[in-house]
């Protein structure tokens, strides 16, 4: 699914980097904030899948770094998003940065969430 990478700035001055994630360094963290992500090497599989499949899309926000949050995009069936922000980061700002980024996506592709 297209998607350009951006850098936000957050109102507290903190900016994120919202991207792809890269399937071996951020699996681990979108498989724990992300439940239907599996865990372990099966986590870098579906990554990798997202990445390429037309109707899935997957975000991770960065911070200094760090993974902050992630949010992925199902189109296929029953379209739906959902986000998750680390405690450490959580701010209403970010989730809805995390939040309104997917349904920008979704709209490209004609729907509405």
């Amino acid at each position: 699914m297209f998607y350009m990478p951006q850098y936000h700035n957050l109102p507290d001055g903190r900016q994120v980097f919202l991207r792809f994630p890269d399937p071996e360094r951020h699996a681990e963290a979108v498989s724990r904030l992300l439940p239907e992500v599996p865990g372990g090497e099966p986590a870098n599989d579906f990554l990798s899948a997202a990445n390429a499949h037309p109707l899935r899309l997957v975000l991770v926000a960065e911070i200094q770094g760090e993974v902050a949050g992630c949010g992925l995009l199902e189109l296929e069936g029953t379209p739906r998003a959902q986000t998750a922000v680390e405690e450490a980061f959580r701010s209403p700002e970010l989730e809805q940065l995390l939040a309104q980024s997917l349904a920008a996506v979704a709209a490209q592709k004609g729907v509405e969430l």
